[in-house]
């Protein structure tokens, strides 16, 4: 949201910065802003899963699946394409952890996720 504000390289570096930053309050509102956006138009669900192992596992793969689809790219109005990083730009995803891991959801691991999943 910064960038598509018109914010700098500099002011970018800063909000990255975290509550580190000597800027921090001039950044609480868009932090807000960023926070009613989530809670209005998206929604999550959480899955249990046995281990953390499993959980890391899963998020490896699912990340990696969805970057490397052909099909599953945002549109062209995702505010992610005004990403500070190009991984995300690139990848689609914000979390760009593993987005370029060669690991991929197996049917057997489609399976383990349905299962968990209607655990909730």
């Amino acid at each position: 949201m910064l960038k598509l504000a018109g914010a700098d390289e500099d002011r970018i570096r800063e909000w990255r910065r975290g509550r580190k930053s000597k800027f921090w309050g001039e950044f609480e509102e868009i932090e807000k802003e960023v926070s009613e956006v989530l809670r209005s138009k998206f929604f999550f669900r959480v899955i249990p899963t046995n281990s953390a192992e499993e959980r890391k596992e899963f998020e490896e793969k699912i990340i990696a699946t969805i970057s490397a689809c052909p099909v599953c790219k945002p549109s062209e109005k995702w505010l992610g394409n005004f990403a500070w990083s190009e991984k995300v730009r690139r990848s689609g995803l914000w979390n760009s952890n593993f987005v370029d891991s060669f690991k991929r959801l197996t049917e057997e691991d489609l399976m383990r996720l349905k299962q968990l999943a209607f655990k909730t």
